[in-house]
């Protein structure tokens, strides 16, 4: 029996075979017509570079992500746009060390079939250069100089050596590390934390390389030189402001200045201060600036200007004061009388003392104002009005008044005819 199955299979085996080329043949051709073959671009694909040296760094600029061209199934396509780790772009620089290079870009991708159309770009540009770490001093540059009279000492750094790291070729560039610290017009010791830079033979920052760390803090010690003393200005006055007024404040322009002496005892006896010339503020009622030469000690001169300008403030004593004043009606209407209205009311008044003291009948007067008001009851506020400058009115009282207004009753006039009672249908008589 199996003798003639095989004798069967040589006999039809040509038929059995083009049978199975054929199912073959219609089955990728109902695959491809469900599931057709589309070309796809894909511009952001992440490009990794492998293979590269802990102790190589790339100087170049060199692109994240490049353009895959795929030929594959609809069902690839989509899956290759739901999960990008399916796909993938390459750079091997194994084994490479400094020096520029091209490279092809390899790309990876999971799914079959599929076949890679073209990745751009093809090639990239990349240069290494070996990494290098070394140990500088730090250098401090002060500018600027302190005020005359003081001196800079010696810089004080909290850290004199820095850690530079970066590609040999900007390293090598690398002259020195400093720090600036500007102490223009400083009268005492000077701390700061201040940035680091990395700088070439001709003083250009090098841009590209790691400083760590990268500030430090600098002490610049700044003091008196000997023969010098800065002293606060205090100004002397004499006699009385006028009555009612009082000295609010007094201040110095400059408020300090710098003494000199080239016999350094003649400074060191000094109280602390140096005094103007006095100042007369005798009836004086108004602010005053008066330049004043100041009061030294022989042997002693100003570095600068020799006088100071004295800044005095007077004002007036605030009082206040309680009066009675009419309240006055304006507005009404003629035909309306007004009932309820207080014939006065208080007012309380602050301000200037002198201004209180001369107060007149006129300067003040207290409103209440019935302007478009109808036959009616109303609460209205009353107005004070004050002529006087810097006075205020703190209170009225009563602070509302109620009024009611009513309609005048009305009077006859003399001379005015009586009236005639005239019966029905007749004719009244002309008068006599």
């Amino acid at each position: 029996m199996l003798l003639a199955l095989l004798r069967w299979l040589n006999k039809n085996f040509g038929t059995l075979l083009l049978a199975f080329v054929l199912a073959g043949v219609v089955w990728t051709s109902a695959v491809m017509a469900s599931d057709p073959n589309r070309e796809r671009s894909f511009p952001n694909v992440s490009l990794e570079i492998i293979g590269k040296n802990e102790n190589m760094l790339i100087v170049n600029n060199i692109p994240s992500q490049v353009t895959v061209i795929l030929y594959a199934p609809e069902s690839n396509l989509a899956q290759y746009d739901k999960k990008s780790s399916l796909l993938g772009a390459t750079l091997d620089v194994t084994g490479l060390e400094s020096g520029i290079y091209t490279l092809p870009v390899n790309v990876t991708y999971v799914l079959q079939p599929a076949r890679l159309l073209g990745v751009e770009p093809q090639l990239l540009d990349i240069t290494l250069d070996r990494l290098v770490t070394r140990i500088d001093p730090v250098y401090v540059d002060i500018v600027g100089k302190p005020v005359r009279g003081y001196q800079a000492g010696v810089p004080v750094l909290d850290a004199n050596r820095v850690t530079v790291s970066g590609p040999t070729t900007l390293i090598d560039k690398v002259k020195e590390v400093r720090a600036t610290l500007d102490i223009t017009g400083k009268n005492e010791t000077v701390e700061s934390i201040v940035p680091l830079q990395a700088l070439d033979i001709s003083g250009t920052i090098v841009d590209g390389v790691e400083i760590s760390p990268l500030t430090v803090r600098v002490k610049e010690p700044i003091s008196l030189l000997g023969g010098y003393r800065n002293e606060v200005v205090r100004i002397v006055t004499m006699g009385q402001v006028a009555s009612g007024y009082r000295l609010t404040s007094i201040f110095a322009s400059p408020a300090n200045v710098m003494l000199f002496s080239s016999d350094p005892q003649l400074i060191d006896n000094l109280p602390g201060y140096v005094e103007a010339k006095p100042l007369d503020l005798s009836n004086a009622t108004d602010d005053l600036e008066v330049w004043l030469p100041l009061n030294l000690p022989p042997g002693v001169s100003v570095i600068g200007d020799q006088n100071v300008l004295a800044q005095v403030r007077i004002a007036a004593i605030e009082s206040s004061m309680t009066i009675q004043l009419p309240l006055e009606i304006i507005g009404l209407l003629p035909e309306l009388s007004v009932e309820g209205a207080p014939k006065f009311v208080d007012v309380i008044l602050s301000g200037p003392l002198p201004v209180l003291d001369v107060l007149q009948k006129g300067d003040i007067r207290v409103l209440l104002d019935l302007t478009d008001k109808e036959a009616g009851t109303y609460q209205i506020e009353p107005q004070v009005q004050i002529l006087l400058k810097d006075i205020h009115a703190q209170s009225v009282t009563p602070d509302i008044v109620e009024v009611t207004l009513k309609l005048k009753s009305p009077t006859t006039k003399i001379g005015s005819p009586t009236p005639i009672s005239v019966p029905p249908g007749s004719t009244p008589s002309p008068a006599p």
